[in-house]
């Protein structure tokens, strides 16, 4: 008799368990989460610039004389997004020469977009040779985070957000950090710390990592006994439209925790207000951005009127300064900067956190990178919509981009197991079929 070949919905196949996710000490690995702890750590080279950022390129050309799996010419995802990193430098490139910007804005701006396409690359090349060194990375950058905030600042653990003097606090790292050791406790464990997280971070205002904490917890809890397979029955969807609901009825309630309405209020208008003038800005140029980091009479112009008509005056407006840095949103603010084509590898970016969402959070198989990516995948659609593209970023952007690849060679590689598997059990029916008597089988008794 055939074997059975089990399908789901979504065309995903049943695919084996993966081989053993148990921890493996490794040396290049260690090297790997010092990498990522250094990117913590800061410095000034033109503009801001981290450590692990210098790093992880000499990190990447070290593994490539590892053993394991190199990128190939089936990476044509990898392939398009850093062509298209490129393109997003030379975006910029135009739109300063264009405008004439100063040497001070387009080196920080060039700089800016050099390192997400090396941050990407290098990300790539490691988690290709061996996923797991993806897991180093986030693991070091998360205990790292953690102990330079306070052995080297002596930090509060109140400074969970950020404050005047550093641009990542407690918060993230922490979160960073439960993601990557989560694959050491049970789902409904790692749910509930994400839970724990979520609380803390709406009780220090923390609303994005507070929502986003508060979505994984729900995420794991709804597949804390699925099986390690592509799976995704319309079975659940039901259950996942409870876990919805009632994650969004405890980011509502978690608003509550912290009653500071006057600095959230202050905080959506001052996003909405930069997210208006940025689109206006876009509209009246979109092939061509108004330079790096420009600080502009035209933007001035733009800004003023937002302004008049959103509140009815211009002056005394800090948010009016003619400056085009700050915009909260990675993708307008690289439109507003770099053009179409400067925005033209976060767009793509976008599109495909978008169509890989349900695969990359719903559909992969739970495993050790399960907390990783699905943390990853919603942090960035959060940053593309609501956070400035600077230093800050953007590591977090090569780390989804990489996450993006990684799932999408994942899903091709089970869709290719399911046709062969097809293939082999049509044939072996055939043969079946051949070798039969032509008479008519007795009925089973």
């Amino acid at each position: 008799m055939p074997p059975i070949i089990k399908r789901r919905p979504n065309g995903i196949p049943l695919s084996a368990p993966r081989a053993s996710e148990r921890f493996a000490f490794s040396l290049f690995g260690m090297m790997v989460a010092l990498t990522g702890s250094a990117c913590a750590q800061q410095t000034n080279i033109v503009g801001m610039i981290f450590w692990g950022e210098l790093a992880l390129p000499v990190c990447a050309v070290c593994g490539l004389f590892l053993p394991g799996k190199r990128i190939t010419s089936r990476d044509s995802l990898f392939a398009k997004m850093f062509a298209l990193s490129v393109i997003s430098l030379l975006g910029f490139v135009m739109s300063d020469l264009i405008r004439g910007s100063n040497p001070d804005q387009y080196l920080r701006g060039w700089g800016r977009n050099i390192l997400i396409a090396s941050d990407f690359a290098s990300l790539m090349i490691l988690a290709r040779k061996d996923r797991q060194f993806l897991w180093w990375f986030v693991a070091g950058f998360g205990i790292g985070g953690i102990l330079y905030l306070r052995l080297r600042f002596h930090a509060p653990l109140a400074l969970w957000k950020f404050d005047e003097n550093h641009d990542r606090g407690y918060g993230l790292y922490v979160v960073m950090a439960t993601a990557a050791f989560s694959r050491f406790v049970p789902t409904p464990v790692a749910a509930l710390a994400f839970l724990v997280l979520a609380y803390k971070s709406f009780f220090w205002d923390y609303r994005s990592l507070a929502a986003l904490c508060t979505v994984i917890a729900g995420i794991l809890w709804a597949r804390r006994n699925e099986n390690k397979a592509w799976a995704f029955g319309r079975t659940n969807l039901f259950r996942y439209a409870v876990v919805a609901l009632l994650a969004a009825g405890a980011v509502y309630g978690g608003l509550h925790i912290n009653d500071d309405r006057s600095r959230r209020d202050l905080s959506d208008a001052g996003r909405v207000f930069m997210w208006n003038w940025a689109f206006r800005a876009i509209v009246r140029s979109p092939i061509f951005g108004y330079g790096s980091w420009a600080n502009s009479k035209e933007l001035f112009t733009i800004q003023a009127e937002v302004a008049k008509e959103e509140r009815g005056i211009t002056d005394n407006v800090d948010d009016v300064s003619g400056s085009a840095g700050g915009v909260h949103s990675e993708l307008l603010g690289s439109w507003v900067e770099g053009g179409i084509f400067g925005a033209s590898f976060f767009i793509y970016l976008a599109y495909q956190l978008l169509r890989l969402g349900p695969k990359g959070v719903l559909h992969r198989p739970l495993d050790s990178l399960t907390p990783i990516i699905v943390f990853i995948w919603i942090d960035e659609l959060l940053d593309l919509a609501a956070a400035p593209i600077g230093a800050p970023s953007r590591i977090f952007v090569a780390i989804a981009a990489t996450a993006v690849v990684l799932v999408n060679r994942e899903a091709v590689d089970a869709k290719r197991r399911f046709r062969t598997a097809t293939l082999v059990a049509k044939k072996e029916s055939n043969d079946g079929k051949s070798n039969r008597p032509s008479t008519k089988p007795r009925p089973y008794s």
